[in-house]
């Protein structure tokens, strides 16, 4: 028998990553893309693909891009939108100011307040249907809500409560009050700018002025309880734009998941899975937020 010819063995792309191009490749895929120049914010495995293959000249399948993304760290998942308007200097001066603060804000129990607005309505997912079926989920839509409000402690306790009516001031000071009636009267309360909490009435209600020290309402970061108002309560507010500082948002990202494909025909059953939903949130470390 004569042997088959064969070509002489000649250079070409490598099969895969070597052990220390595959290590400094996990570690790119925990930077943002735009580090490494690309106009996309987040991985996917198209972009893994072009990016293995222009830094490393090697050529995976989606699903080995895929399940690299898996071993590196990462999963799939919605992230928290952001502000575009958002000021990272803002952001960096009001952390470097907790953290400044910090020994004399822990002397009372720090609470972080947030809300969470849920319809009568099914939300719909991607998830995992047979191949070829044509799936269906029942769906209801109304325009009945429930707007929850939560918050966390850093010792980790929490307290939910929710309303059928748009949030207003008066409901504002209410929730000041039933938080020192569950925490304690000595408490430091950090609130975002909406107008139910971002009010001279506020201020009124806490600091017994009606005046503030500063040149406008866009300008007050803090209000302190004195002896003509609260004076074991002081409201600090977050920067505009910046919701990723509160704690209390993650809490509502695993609200949401409770509710994915949950049939909510009417303003009971939302009530309910809220109640039942919230069982399985688990409160976060307020301090990794506010300053990490």
């Amino acid at each position: 028998m004569e042997q088959a010819p064969y070509d002489d063995p000649r250079p070409g792309r490598p099969s895969k990553l070597n052990e220390n191009e595959r290590k400094q490749f996990f570690e790119q895929l925990h930077q943002s893309p735009t580090e490494l120049g690309y106009d996309q914010q987040a991985w996917s495995p198209k972009l893994l693909l072009h990016h293995v293959k222009e830094e490393y000249g090697v050529e995976y399948s989606e699903g080995h891009a895929r399940k690299l993304l898996g071993k590196a760290g990462l999963s799939c998942r919605t992230a928290r939108p952001r502000n575009h308007e958002a000021d990272p200097e803002q952001e960096a001066e009001f952390q470097q100011m907790v953290e400044k603060k910090r020994p004399k804000l822990t002397e009372k129990t720090v609470v972080v307040v947030d809300q969470f607005t849920k319809r009568v309505g099914t939300v719909q997912r991607r998830s995992w249907y047979p191949i070829g079926s044509n799936p269906t989920i029942e769906t209801s839509n109304s325009w009945d809500k429930v707007t929850v409000l939560g918050t966390v402690t850093d010792d980790g306790d929490s307290f939910y409560c929710w309303t059928e009516e748009n949030l207003t001031l008066k409901q504002g000071i209410w929730l000041l009050g039933a938080l020192q009636e569950r925490f304690g009267e000595e408490l430091v309360v950090f609130l975002d700018r909406a107008g139910y909490f971002y009010s001279r009435d506020l201020w009124e209600h806490v600091s017994g002025e009606r005046t503030t020290e500063t040149v406008g309402d866009s300008s007050v970061a803090c209000v302190h309880g004195d002896e003509e108002g609260e004076k074991h309560l002081d409201v600090w507010y977050f920067p505009p734009k910046l919701p990723e500082l509160n704690a209390v948002e993650g809490c509502w990202d695993r609200l949401n998941e409770w509710f994915k494909h949950r049939l909510i025909p009417d303003l009971s059953s939302l009530k309910e899975q809220i109640q039942r939903g919230l069982h399985t949130v688990d409160e976060p470390n307020i301090w990794n937020y506010l300053c990490p």
